[in-house]
């Protein structure tokens, strides 16, 4: 039987549509309304149900759209050279920092995280200060009142800098003002350099908070929201994606930072799907992923409990710190709290689908934040002796203050585990006989994987 092709172009590929909710029926005949129907990109009934577990396939072609194929001609593939990133500057950067200091009481993020409206919620001085000095956030002296997020990775080099304009009454990202069409996030590292043909590959952000621990990453979109978790997880190193347009962070060599750790995955509400196909590219490398539903289940319970239509949430992009804001960083730094407690009524005291007001914004920044003087100096790029003794004090206590399951526990995707206190006994014994020989890094990288395991079935799912 002789082979075919198709006549002018060959079928388009299907891509899965991240706006779900635009068909309010799956061809199963069930309603749409939980967005377990996800369409196809150009298709209102084909794509995939959740639901019914049913995939809904575009038609093919009919025979007299057919054709014979021409042979291939062969061409000689050109080897594609990498290009070399344009990193900017640290004297260009620290030029960055110091012309901004003094605005750091216009910063509309910054006045977010410290507004008396919040009240006990508010962050103070301290956490702050200590905010802006981790992240090295600075300020905009073009767009007033926008902060500024750099990425820079773990040798701690500069890539990029993203600009963003913040609500500083709601802490929600401005993406227009006064119903005009002004985009109002920029990425100014080309700018900077007065090079618009720039290679700005960018990193995580917050990747330089990487270098010399072995600590589990909780990996975010926004920076905001990895910002504003940090405190919240102290024991954790909070880094961002950047969205569609940061960083590429499922190319080998952009994930290669995270070799070694264990990961923990936070999608947006919309994006759980593409999230865990990511993962298992994650995984595919060699790292320990695991994808949280805590934003997607507590959004849940949230439109439920108020009568909100989910997709308004979605619209809206609830995430982490729509739970947190309303958390009491003392209360929340116990020594038993290692996760968001279940949540509670109300989850968020702003009602959602308030437009932002920027008209009345309130000023009030911690007092150490309108002065803050920042350690102008990059990570230092010494390596050290690795040195397991915390990570094995911390997994003791925890495994020494919770109960062990009974019944044999999955790990992974390739591991599960029949007894664990025969585990956890091998595991430390291993460990504590090689601290900080990499060869036997995998044994303490189970036992912190095991503790998220434990950590999510007490309270993700409570």
């Amino acid at each position: 039987m002789q082979n075919h092709k198709y006549k002018h172009e060959p079928l388009p590929k299907l891509e899965l549509d991240k706006k779900r909710f635009r068909v309010k029926f799956c061809p199963c005949g069930k309603s749409n309304k939980d967005g377990k129907f996800v369409p196809y990109v150009g298709h209102e009934n084909k794509g995939y149900c959740h639901s019914c577990g049913e995939t809904f396939l575009p038609e093919l072609p009919k025979p007299e759209q057919w054709d014979t194929p021409q042979p291939a001609r062969y061409t000689n593939p050109k080897v594609q050279t990498q290009k070399q990133i344009d990193f900017i500057p640290e004297q260009l950067f620290v030029k960055q920092l110091n012309n901004g200091k003094r605005l750091y009481n216009e910063n509309h993020f910054i006045q977010w995280l410290g507004n008396t409206q919040r009240g006990e919620f508010a962050f103070d001085d301290k956490t702050i200060n200590h905010l802006i000095e981790s992240y090295f956030i600075a300020n905009s002296n073009k767009y007033k009142g926008w902060v500024l997020f750099p990425y820079i990775d773990i040798n701690g080099k500069i890539r990029d800098i993203k600009a963003m304009d913040y609500n500083p009454t709601t802490g929600k990202r401005i993406a227009t003002k006064n119903g005009d069409l002004q985009n109002r996030c920029h990425f100014i590292g080309k700018k900077i350099l007065n090079n618009p043909e720039a290679n700005t590959e960018r990193c995580f952000y917050g990747e330089h908070r990487l270098r010399g621990n072995n600590k589990l990453v909780r990996i975010f979109e926004s920076e905001a929201t990895a910002t504003y978790a940090a405190p919240f997880y102290p024991e954790s190193v909070c880094i961002a994606t950047g969205g569609s347009n940061g960083c590429k962070w499922t190319e080998k060599g952009k994930c290669s930072v995270l070799q070694g750790r264990t990961v923990i995955l936070y999608p947006d509400i919309d994006a759980h799907e593409s999230w865990e196909q990511k993962a298992e590219i994650l995984r595919g490398y060699g790292i320990s992923v695991q994808v949280s539903t805590l934003i997607k289940n507590n959004a849940l319970k949230y439109a439920e409990q108020n009568g909100i239509d989910y997709s308004e949430l979605v619209r809206l992009k609830y995430d982490l710190r729509d739970i947190l804001q309303h958390k009491k960083l003392s209360d929340f730094l116990k020594p038993e709290a290692t996760e968001p407690p279940p949540a509670v009524q109300p989850l968020v005291e702003v009602k959602p689908f308030e437009q932002p007001k920027t008209e009345n914004r309130v000023v009030s920044v911690a007092s150490e934040a309108r002065k803050t003087k920042i350690f102008f100096q990059l990570p230092a790029i010494t390596v050290k002796p690795e040195n397991w003794g915390r990570d094995i004090t911390d997994l003791e206590n925890f495994f020494a203050n919770i109960e062990l399951p009974a019944q044999p526990i999955k790990l992974n995707k390739c591991s599960t585990i029949i007894n664990c206190s025969l585990f956890i006994e091998s595991h430390f014994a291993t460990v504590k006989a090689n601290n900080g020989k990499r060869t036997f890094l995998p044994y303490l990288n189970r036992l912190q994987e095991l503790k998220q395991v434990l950590t999510i079935k007490r309270n993700f799912y409570t």
